[in-house]
């Protein structure tokens, strides 16, 4: 049994607080089930939260947020322009586990969320804000799309996205990654705020403790979403790209040098035969750490306080040191300083 950790229940608080402000807020239209009308006010989003907090206590599986879920032609919604799920990636395949449990259920069980829209000029009635997967199933299967309809903003909508799939093992680390990226750039920023998709701005240090995680955990995922094409090109799929892959090949493709050389290889890789994530990475690491005539040989890296290397110490030839610094992974002048200072100590 999974028990929740301390910033989960802080964070499941959290957002409960912020659906009760919705709950008493303006009304939602909802469309009864089964037919075309809307009523006069939605549930909001607290018994969604409720739902998920009985989930994360392990107490019962995620099935019915909401008594008063409709059934919509799949073809009338269009996925949430900022869902978390690569659309391209979506195949019998790599949605079988849902295709196999619609089958046996004979029925969708668990419902989406989604938001009414208004003059769409591709014509679509509702964008899916939790459920892409599920929503895909069903017009792949032919079925009426099962969901909720609420009318959050961008900014509530995307944490209670993030809570649900947080328990979900089908969605890859690249996935966060760029749904954590383009939420910082589009939804929590000053022009996200200023267009109403959200009613703050936030940093990463704070959308990180928003989510019930540490700093460190937010950068090391945001790595994903910095990784050349090139290399992403080279994995056999994106769901294969983890963290860890991330955080091997970042402190070669800070450098330079060492970046071009792995872009290069990638290329080849991607070129070629199909190799497995691990093969790739190995591949690419090795492209890295190769040290050609007059780049000289790596003897020390150290890290700085965003956890990623931002000194590398490389010797050429007999007495000489280069120094390579990279100021996107320090704090400040004075860490910069700091560090650039214990290299020399520990290799002049």
């Amino acid at each position: 049994m999974r028990n929740r950790s301390g910033k989960t229940n802080s964070f499941l608080a959290n957002l409960t607080a912020k659906a009760a402000h919705l709950d008493d807020g303006a009304a939602t239209p909802q469309m009864q089930p089964d037919s075309g009308e809307l009523s006069s006010k939605a549930r909001g989003l607290r018994q969604r939260m409720a739902v998920l907090d009985d989930a994360f206590s392990s107490q019962k599986a995620i099935v019915h947020y909401n008594p008063d879920n409709v059934r919509i032609d799949p073809n009338q919604c269009r996925p949430w322009q900022f869902h978390d799920r690569d659309i391209c990636g979506l195949n019998e395949e790599s949605c079988a586990d849902l295709l196999n449990g619609f089958k046996e259920a004979g029925r969708q069980i668990t419902p989406g969320l989604v938001r009414p829209l208004r003059d769409d000029p591709q014509g679509f009635h509702y964008e899916v804000l939790v459920g892409v997967r599920r929503w895909w199933v069903c017009r792949h299967m032919g079925w009426q799309f099962e969901a909720e309809i609420g009318n959050p903003d961008d900014g509530e909508a995307f944490l209670v996205s993030d809570v649900e799939n947080r328990s979900r093992t089908d969605l890859s680390d690249w996935e966060r990654a760029w749904k954590y990226r383009k939420a910082l750039k589009e939804i929590y920023s000053a022009e996200g705020v200023a267009s109403g998709r959200a009613t703050e701005v936030l940093t990463q240090e704070a959308l990180a403790a928003r989510l019930g995680q540490s700093a460190t955990w937010l950068v090391r995922l945001l790595d994903l979403a910095d990784l050349p094409p090139e290399v992403v090109a080279a994995f056999p799929a994106t769901s294969e790209i983890l963290v860890n892959h991330g955080r091997r090949l970042k402190v070669y493709l800070d450098e330079p040098a060492a970046r071009a050389r792995i872009i290069t290889k990638a290329n080849e890789i991607a070129a070629g035969s199909k190799k497995s994530a691990k093969a790739v990475v190995a591949a690419l690491e090795l492209a890295g750490k190769l040290t050609p005539k007059g780049d000289g040989k790596r003897i020390g890296s150290y890290v700085g306080s965003k956890g990623v290397s931002a000194v590398s110490v490389l010797r050429k030839g007999r007495r000489d040191l280069r120094i390579d610094l990279t100021t996107s992974s320090v704090r400040d002048v004075e860490e910069a300083l700091a560090l650039v200072a214990q290299a020399i100590q520990d290799h002049f």
